[in-house]
């Protein structure tokens, strides 16, 4: 069957809201990327449901000169707990 494979994302992002934002940055998603970040959604909504870690987010950016604008829209819009 498959194989367990480490993931780690490209950057752990501390918001000025308080929140963490677990930050890829890709500009092509093969179909194994597409199954870790698939797994890193999963993660983050698993510690936001736990609630001791504060509030979390995933964020894949396909476009690194976009993500000043992307990060300031994330904390405008991301709610910590």
């Amino acid at each position: 069957m498959g194989i367990d494979h480490g993931y780690e994302p490209d950057f752990l992002v501390r918001l000025n809201n308080g929140s963490t934002v677990v930050l890829q940055i890709k500009g092509f998603e093969a179909d194994q990327a597409k199954a870790k970040h698939g797994a890193a959604n999963r993660w983050v909504e698993a510690v936001n449901n736990w609630g001791q870690l504060g509030k979390w987010a995933f964020h894949l950016c396909r476009n690194p000169q976009l993500l000043g604008k992307e990060m300031e829209y994330l904390a405008r819009t991301a709610n910590p707990s």
